[in-house]
């Protein structure tokens, strides 16, 4: 009898040093940190007050660079919000500076390597996307236009990422039908440009492109709409956007991909483990921002809720420098 539980004890003890080696070497699940946008600036998640405050002024459209360190947004120049200009906060140093001015740009997005911004800039007409140097944060280059598009084409709502593919800027464009929006690449790797999402019953904007070659988007399927002018009497008909829905697919792979969700969603933000997408929808009657697994499944809210606002989320992994700054820290953006 005494042997037998010498016998068991022997057996749990080995069980217990094998949990115990596997937890040890055992890989950590990477921390996520999300921003989103707000009435009054732009939030992190879990914090208590905005990180770029902006009462009076707009603040929004956060970027987080790829290792997660700084937050690229726009805000307002004046009262007025005529021009739109992008700025940097460093989390850790606190650190703001202005990297554009004098222009209307928005939606910026980073380089893989954390040195350049894309963007857009409205032209006096649609919308161009611009990229420049902001590694050093004295002297940033001056913005270039990244695509030598005609003038009538609109070019919105960039995101880079290094692919499988080539590196690759995935762009919201009606290149191919004029005020219908689909998705192209500029393969900076080959200097190919083709399309990733261009169908005809439908519209795609706000691509979020991961290293993988997965990327999100939001659809809209399209309603023929007849307006009439009372002031020349005309009659115009229209294409409106209806029933925004999040989509997926790869880039290497034909076709427009699947919905990830059953529920309305738009302006999605990958999350940077691969596993999931952080989007902007109203199914609680409010502004609101949610996360979902890549399959659509383990819809969870994150942002915003009753009597709140939040959209426009941008997703990065934390790193390990940020928390006790994310924790102290709001920048008054004026």
């Amino acid at each position: 009898m005494q042997s037998q539980r010498r016998h068991s004890y022997l057996i749990l003890l080995v069980l217990l040093m094998i949990v115990m080696a596997t937890s040890a070497f055992a890989t950590p699940r990477p921390r996520v940190q999300v921003a989103y946008t707000s009435w009054d600036g732009i939030w992190f998640v879990g914090a208590f007050r905005p990180v770029v405050s902006s009462p009076g002024f707009f603040s929004g459209m956060p970027s987080f660079s790829p290792d997660g360190r700084k937050l690229a947004y726009v805000t307002t120049s004046d009262s007025t919000g005529y021009w739109l200009t992008l700025h940097v906060y460093d989390i850790r140093s606190r650190w703001n500076y202005q990297v554009t001015a004098g222009h209307y740009d928005i939606a910026p997005c980073w380089s893989p390597d954390g040195r350049r911004l894309a963007f857009a800039r409205n032209m006096a007409g649609p919308d161009k996307i611009h990229w420049m140097d902001v590694s050093n944060p004295r002297r940033p280059s001056e913005p270039a236009r990244l695509t030598d598009w005609p003038s009538y084409y609109s070019e919105e709502s960039p995101s880079w990422a290094r692919t499988p593919e080539g590196e690759i800027i995935a762009i919201e464009t009606d290149r191919d039908h004029y005020a219908r929006m689909g998705i192209w690449a500029k393969n900076l790797t080959t200097d190919e440009e083709y399309p990733l999402v261009d169908e005809d019953n439908m519209t795609a904007r706000d691509p979020s492109l991961l290293p993988s070659g997965l990327m999100f988007y939001t659809h809209y399927d399209l309603e023929e709409v007849t307006c009439y002018c009372p002031d020349d009497g005309w009659e115009y008909t229209y294409e409106a956007e209806i029933n925004p829905v999040v989509w997926k697919k790869w880039i290497d792979e034909p076709g427009p991909g699947e919905p990830v969700m059953n529920m309305p969603g738009w302006m999605p933000a990958a999350d940077p483990t691969g596993n999931g997408v952080y989007v902007t929808s109203t199914i609680d009657g409010s502004v609101s921002v949610y996360y979902l697994d890549t399959d659509g499944s383990g819809v969870e809210f994150v942002a915003g809720g009753e009597g709140g606002f939040a959209y426009y989320p941008t997703a990065s992994f934390l790193h390990r420098t940020n928390i006790r700054a994310l924790r102290d820290a709001t920048f008054r953006a004026r």
